[in-house]
């Protein structure tokens, strides 16, 4: 099909792109959701740029992640930030609450809620 519009992601080649790139970060969050040594720290750094630009790739160019996939992830990742061990741990009072948001932000989106 080619191109058909003037949007980056208006592409045939883009749309191949950003797919393999979609199923990459879907492996990689995957792997961080397993890991049974997962800390605060993967979760705020690693993790959440990886959702971030999953989410992107969700709203502009259609990448396909399965919502049970960001269910999980939710639980994961959103319940290791309100561990005991979480965010609370090394961010002020004032900076919890939208750094949470923060990481919350692209699940949301990715289940279309955000």
């Amino acid at each position: 099909m080619g191109r058909w519009g003037t949007d980056t992601f208006q592409s045939d080649d883009a749309c191949e792109y950003a797919s393999g790139l979609a199923r990459q970060l879907v492996a990689e969050l995957d792997r961080f959701a397993a890991d049974p040594e997962l800390d605060i720290h993967d979760v705020d750094d690693g993790v959440a740029a990886r959702l971030v630009v999953l989410a992107f790739l969700v709203e502009r160019c259609r990448a396909d992640v399965d919502p049970a996939d960001v269910a999980r992830w939710s639980a994961r990742f959103l319940g290791l930030c309100d561990s005991e061990d979480g965010l609370d741990s090394f961010y002020r009072d004032e900076d919890m609450a939208p750094r949470r948001a923060a990481i919350a932000a692209p699940l949301d989106a990715m289940r279309g809620t955000g």
